[in-house]
């Protein structure tokens, strides 16, 4: 349907992506051509997700809960330091808030 080059050289942040539909997501934009960040809250199996997304292009991980502010800074900067900006949010993350 797309070119395999449509996202070269763009930055994709995928939430949620250690499985499920954000983990095809971001095998998706991978195949496209795009640099893909992952993340979700546990670092272990966002890891091992992250090592089967390496297949099919550059990919990297970040532990984040994005419940907590200060994981989002630190998402932001580790975004910011390797790349220096991001081109596409997919923020496919599920959250429950618990009162």
């Amino acid at each position: 349907m797309f070119a395999k080059d449509t996202f070269k050289n763009k930055h994709i942040l995928v939430t949620g992506g250690r499985s499920g539909i954000g983990f095809q997501i971001a095998k998706d934009f991978l195949e496209l051509g795009a640099n893909v960040i992952i993340a979700s809250r546990k670092e272990k199996p966002l890891a091992e997700a992250a090592e089967k997304l390496a297949n099919f292009g550059t990919v990297l991980h970040k532990a984040c809960d994005i419940r907590k502010t200060e994981d989002i800074k630190q998402l932001a900067n580790f975004i910011k330091e390797k790349y220096g900006c991001l081109d596409v949010l997919v923020n496919n993350a599920e959250v429950n808030f618990l009162h």
